[in-house]
């Protein structure tokens, strides 16, 4: 009986040893691309930011381009 239990030991031990190395790399790799997601996404909102605030200055500055003139004083 000893002899089973000493054999089902020595098969846990090394799954163990051996699954040990792949968990670590597989918990690293997980947080990489998670962070590497965020900041990609935080990137893509930044970009679309610029974009819309850009946008929403030029037209507002040709907006107002019509009514700077209407405020000039006439002579």
């Amino acid at each position: 009986m000893t002899l089973v239990k000493s054999k089902w030991a020595f098969t846990a031990v090394v799954a163990v040893m051996f699954l040990t190395p792949f968990l670590v790399l597989s918990s690293h790799f997980l947080r990489t691309s998670r962070d590497a997601l965020r900041r990609d996404t935080l990137n893509y909102m930044e970009l679309r930011t610029r974009l819309i605030a850009g946008s929403l200055a030029e037209h507002l500055l040709s907006a107002s381009a019509p009514l700077e003139r209407v405020r000039e004083p006439i002579l």
